[in-house]
């Protein structure tokens, strides 16, 4: 959900996933991605421009020679010129060419439905867990089906989705339009740093949610970056053409009443992220991105304070406070749920600042 995404006219914003196709977008719900904010110029968080340091053994592959078609040939000759298109300036954006060749479908809303929540099932649990997490902590009412939104917010607002255990990239969709495009460009972004960067770490299945949420941010963040500077290359008429595209998808959209909390969990991760990315490239440009790949973010604190990620400011560890009764979950609430929490009894402005600079 890059900023430059149009909204509806409903207020609602197409959607990308980072897949696998339910449990990477949603395993960060735990807790984490309850933001009653949205990142604007007027939100007054002070984002600071910064250079990331470089580390000592960066691990970052020599470069390859581009490859002669980084988009599989799917004998569409029209489909395979525009792909490719893409894919060269997800290359060029981002400094590296594919290393390996990405196959892209194109599917109607049925079958794209079907694929998106393939994996639903085996993230049920986790939902429920982050439902009662979230009513204990006041930041959802107590007759709100967490499980059931989730599922009609993907099915009803997801509009690509790359899995990175599969390298399966789909769009929803039947021909490559100005709109599909450049939600191509988004997914194309995903690929690439997988190729180069691994974004199916395993490392992050044990660590915290502030530190899941990180790490989900930068990788969302610089797709959406690499999207945004797609549709600055495109002609007038090329982004009108887009935005009156995804208004209409925006319309058809909505069909679910969706609580504040569950879109604001969906988009959370590209509205910040891309704040951050855009902070930490402003210097130096993808070179920074690629640091920040192989040291990534570890709290939202990070995420919402790029100069505190530059000085490798590490979250506090705090003591888990006795329970008065039977422990359901033991988690991180950091910065952002903090602020979260806090935004369902203050307005949003107190909010933010009474959570700033919480580390623990």
């Amino acid at each position: 959900m890059a900023e430059q995404r149009t909204p509806s006219e409903s207020g609602s914003s197409p959607m990308h996933a980072f897949a696998p196709a339910v449990a990477v977008l949603f395993a960060v719900i735990l807790i984490v991605a309850v933001v009653a904010i949205r990142i604007n110029a007027s939100d007054g968080f002070g984002v600071t421009h910064v250079t990331i340091p470089t580390p000592a053994e960066s691990g970052i592959t020599p470069r390859v020679d581009p490859l002669e078609f980084p988009i599989g040939p799917t004998g569409d000759t029209a489909f395979d010129a525009g792909a490719t298109e893409v894919a060269r300036f997800v290359e060029a954006t981002r400094g590296h060419p594919f290393r390996d060749q990405v196959r892209v479908d194109l599917v109607g809303d049925a079958l794209f439905t079907q694929l998106l929540l393939d994996d639903f099932e085996s993230g049920i649990v986790d939902i429920h867990t982050t439902e009662v997490t979230l009513k204990a902590l006041g930041v959802l009412p107590p007759d709100a089906d967490l499980v059931t939104e989730v599922q009609q917010s993907l099915s009803a607002g997801v509009i690509g989705f790359y899995d990175p255990s599969s390298g399966q990239l789909v769009i929803r969709g039947t021909e490559l339009t100005p709109f599909t495009r450049t939600t191509l460009a988004h997914e194309l972004t995903h690929a690439l740093d997988d190729q180069w960067f691994d974004l199916d770490r395993a490392a992050m299945a044990g660590a915290g949610s502030d530190a899941q949420f990180g790490f989900q941010a930068l990788v969302e963040g610089t797709a959406s970056w690499v999207e945004e500077a797609w549709s600055a290359s495109r002609s007038p008429a090329e982004r009108a053409a887009a935005t009156t595209e995804a208004r209409e998808f925006g319309r058809n959209m909505a069909v679910g009443d969706f609580s504040v909390a569950v879109v604001q969990i969906v988009e959370s991760p590209y509205t910040l992220g891309l704040e951050f990315v855009r902070s930490i490239s402003a210097v130096d440009g993808a070179p920074a991105i690629d640091r920040a790949f192989e040291s990534p973010p570890i709290s939202s604190e990070q995420i919402l304070h790029p100069e505190k990620y530059a000085a490798r400011e590490l979250p506090i560890n705090v003591a888990a406070p006795k329970s008065d009764g039977p422990t359901v979950i033991e988690e991180t609430l950091g910065e952002l749920d903090l602020t979260a929490v806090l935004s369902t009894s203050l307005a949003p402005a107190i909010a933010r600042d009474a959570g700033e600079g919480w580390g623990g």
